[in-house]
């Protein structure tokens, strides 16, 4: 999607009021145009063409044809020779078609069958495939190797059960899953220019009822805006197809039944159809479900993504995150069927979130600061806050609380209040969490918290914009105390590569007692993370980051380089290290710095990331710190 400001009508050269388009966007449709034979229609023009979004017609801006070769039957011309293999990286505007296929819920056997089937006889000499098994990665990267492609199906697990819970929440956590799936691939397709991307979602849980099961819409137009932003086509394959069951006639039947005999019922069982419709009409893609022939409709998703227009038209649609509906059609040309996306879902403006309200029990000290009705009243304390990627591709933002000793009441039966929240800019409150816990504590942990304080460690979870987090502790005495931190949250999707913030421990500094740690952090680091960034000489510094690659299906391998700088640019130390087969996508990188050799003074520490093959990319993060 292109966005163009205040574009200027005024083309005529008689005087007149210049009418002004606050906001254009430039958007493009494929269309596929097919005579009574179902033959392609070739060398059509924009003349050829009119579109219409919400019944109202639009300016179209272009017209471009792509007609890739195919025989007869629908499969691609000419063959791929078993071994040879285009890198990843060669996505230019030669390339073929490109595919994924994701491996989902379903007989083992059957999804195995089916997808070798696809390999094996419908891709082209030029196509490039991966497959995906799930959520649990990608066994193969994109390559036209069919002995690759081909291994990756025969190691496929299996992937649940081939039938959905009765009750609706469990669809719904069943179809979020799959969706969030869904959303990553086409994420990952982002980075492929020039051509249309097919999804091949072979699954057998591919149904839902939007009406029933309401929480699923939210994720589900989220990953359908996207698909359409990145021209990917979905195609969703019930590898289930179309079958006949007996059952004993006092079971529990179907609605769905017809006569059997010697005492049985048969059943037909269509399980997907209503969800697989759904889907592919959304997205401009086919569904395969309830139906033997995944021969005759793999020729058509070749067909559908071999020839086709490209069609770019100024959208009028606001800008509401609304379904609305677009009509291709072709001028004075009778007989002829044209295919095209119904239509898409409009972004909106900003990424708010929702909106929530402090928690009934949060106390009158937390709940006026967090809201800036009141100010605290003097409990020192000290933060610090640290943005993660979190699922979704929202942020998940750590919150780490030192409270100073001296200030507690540490008396027995105390207790101490911990809340956090994250304001946007609107002033609204966007997530908030409240912790409460019991001071009870034996005389020499009452000393030591007296000597380093108490710590706590939490984490919330928003969308991509800037937030105030507003940290409150608080006793039952009537003191409180306050801290904010200001943080980013960025948009994951348009960053092929991202780095978390930095997170430090000190082996040297203070062991105090927390309240509640982060798992996360636990497992990376051997101390607890440190609030200070101010280290004794004698110390070693060590640092946790996470690094997202958001196409990891095309890229297997990243680099990181560390480079510790004095605060004059000298550098005393450079490090590379390799990661690699990252938890789709997500890499985990820690480092040791010992500080014996520096000399009193300001150092800073650059963390580069960057893509061995696949997608060029790169991110970096720096962390200042001070040595006494």
């Amino acid at each position: 999607m292109v966005t163009i400001a205040a574009v200027i009508d005024a083309q005529n050269s008689v005087p007149q009021t210049p009418t002004f388009r606050s906001e254009v966007r430039l958007l493009q449709i494929d269309a596929v145009v097919r005579d009574s034979d179902g033959d392609f229609v070739q060398h059509l023009t924009k003349d050829d063409f009119e579109l219409f979004e919400d019944d109202k017609p639009q300016e179209i801006v272009s017209v471009s044809e792509v007609n890739l070769p195919t025989t007869r039957k629908g499969r691609p011309s000419g063959d791929v020779t078993v071994g040879t293999s285009t890198p990843s990286t060669e996505l230019g505007a030669d390339a073929g078609r490109v595919y994924v296929m994701l491996l989902g819920s379903g007989d083992v056997t059957r999804v195995r069958t089916i997808a070798r089937q696809f390999v094996t006889e419908f891709l082209g000499p030029s196509d490039l495939m991966a497959v995906l098994y799930g959520r649990r990665g990608a066994p193969q990267g994109l390559t036209n190797d069919k002995t690759s492609l081909l291994d990756a199906i025969d190691r496929y697990p299996g992937g649940g059960l081939p039938g959905l819970p009765a009750d609706c929440h469990g669809r719904e956590a069943i179809f979020i899953d799959t969706v969030r799936t869904l959303k990553e691939v086409v994420v990952n397709l982002s980075a492929v220019g020039g051509r249309r991307k097919a999804l091949l979602a072979v699954d057998a849980n591919a149904d839902v009822d939007f009406e029933e099961c309401t929480n699923t819409r939210h994720e589900y137009n989220d990953m359908v805006r996207m698909a359409v932003r990145n021209d990917v086509r979905i195609y969703p394959i019930d590898p289930n197809g179309f079958q006949v069951h007996f059952s004993d006639i006092t079971g529990n039947l179907p609605a769905e039944t017809v006569p059997g005999s010697g005492g049985m019922m048969a059943r037909i069982t269509r399980p997907g159809v209503m969800g697989s419709r759904i889907l592919a009409n959304d997205t401009g893609g086919i569904s395969i479900a309830g139906t033997n022939n995944f021969s005759g409709n793999f020729a058509r998703i070749v067909r559908d993504n071999s020839q086709y227009y490209v069609i770019s038209y100024y959208a009028s649609a606001p800008r509401d995150g609304a379904f609305h509906r677009v009509a291709v059609r072709v001028k004075d040309r009778r007989g002829l069927d044209v295919r095209a996306r119904s239509g898409y879902i409009a972004s909106t403006p900003a990424v708010k979130g929702k909106a929530v309200k402090p928690p009934k029990s949060l106390s009158a000290n937390a709940r006026g600061v967090l809201t800036g009705a009141s100010m605290a009243t003097g409990l020192p304390i000290e933060i610090f806050t640290s943005v993660f990627q979190a699922d979704g591709y929202e942020g998940s933002v750590l919150i780490g609380v030192h409270i100073p000793g001296a200030a507690l009441h540490l008396t027995p039966g105390d207790r101490i209040e911990l809340s956090y929240a994250a304001i946007d800019g609107w002033g609204t409150m966007r997530a908030v969490e409240r912790r409460a816990f019991a001071l009870t504590l034996d005389d020499a942990t009452r000393a030591r918290v007296t000597q380093t304080g108490l710590r706590l460690f939490g984490r919330i979870q928003v969308p991509r914009g800037s937030y105030q987090i507003r940290v409150v502790a608080s006793q039952l005495q009537g003191t409180s105390g306050a801290a904010t931190s200001n943080i980013e949250v960025p948009n994951y999707t348009d960053l092929p590569l991202s780095i978390s913030d930095v997170v430090v421990s000190s082996a040297r500094g203070p062991s105090l007692l927390t309240l509640e740690e982060d798992p996360v952090l636990r497992r990376a680091l051997p101390a607890q993370p440190s609030t200070s960034r101010r280290f004794d000489r004698r110390d070693t510094v060590k640092t946790f980051v996470e690094i997202y690659d958001t196409h990891w299906i095309l890229t297997r391998e990243i680099g990181v380089t560390a480079t510790l700088r004095a605060d004059d640019g000298g550098i005393i130390m450079r490090n590379e290290q390799t990661l690699k087969s990252g938890n789709r996508g997500r890499f985990y990188f820690t480092g040791q710095l010992p500080l014996q050799k520096l000399t009193p003074g300001t150092y800073v520490l650059n963390l580069e990331a960057y893509t061995r093959d696949g997608v060029p990319a790169s991110a970096s993060k720096e962390l200042r710190f001070e040595v006494e």
